[in-house]
């Protein structure tokens, strides 16, 4: 992206005529930023019961940008559902290097708020990257599953939201929010028998929360 500057120059004519030229020079100066990118949202398992742990992922590509349209703020938000006791958080780039020191990384109850500093968003290394949020929860032990009841199925759905804010082409202010997709989890109980007699026998089964199963011995 190049602004071509347009010079306005006269030129040597016969007396009494005149001429217009234009002299078209290349400079570094961007004609307008990049597009946001909208994050990208998984869960490493479709299915827990119990206590299971899960891990969110959450991916970014942070475009290329000259320095006069770098970010003046970037804001992850991820309200994770309640049922989960949340872990860890960490921010990696695309190389796999851990970038969480870029942020202000607050938990409040079940929310998160991951703030870049304005070191980081200043930084080019920010820029014509990848950012990946990595957030680790696991199933709090008996926890009322009710409220992600649907008929027999017991689904927890999840996104994030990224908020951008840096300056448009015409070097006007210009916040977007950007939404994940939903990344789906479904509960499910996890029945175990064993009987004693003679010998041991044990089997394991997981039933979608909420649907009836008769075990017969």
């Amino acid at each position: 992206k190049k602004v071509i500057d347009t010079t306005y120059r006269d030129v040597r004519q016969t007396a009494g005529t005149s001429k217009e030229v234009y002299a078209w020079n290349m400079t570094n100066k961007s004609l307008a930023p990049f597009v946001y990118t909208t994050p990208e949202k998984v869960a490493d398992k479709e299915e827990i019961s119990g206590t299971d742990s899960v891990k969110y992922t959450v991916t970014q590509d942070i475009p290329y940008e000259y320095s006069e349209f770098y970010y003046n703020g970037y804001v992850f938000k991820d309200e994770i559902a309640d049922c989960f006791a949340i872990k860890t958080v960490k921010v990696k780039d695309v190389n796999n290097v851990d970038r969480t020191s870029w942020f202000n990384v607050v938990i409040d109850g079940s929310e998160i708020t991951a703030t870049a500093t304005s070191n980081a968003v200043s930084n080019s290394a920010f820029y014509n990257n990848t950012l990946t949020f990595e957030i680790d929860v696991q199933k709090k032990e008996g926890y009322d599953i009710q409220p992600w009841m649907k008929g027999k199925k017991c689904v927890i759905p999840n996104k994030a939201i990224v908020t951008i804010s840096s300056k448009d082409a015409m070097y006007h202010s210009r916040t977007e929010n950007l939404e994940s997709n939903i990344a789906n989890v479904n509960c499910t109980f996890d029945i175990r028998t064993s009987i004693t007699n003679g010998t041991i026998t044990e089997t394991r089964l997981k039933q979608p929360a909420g649907s009836n199963q008769s075990v017969t011995f």
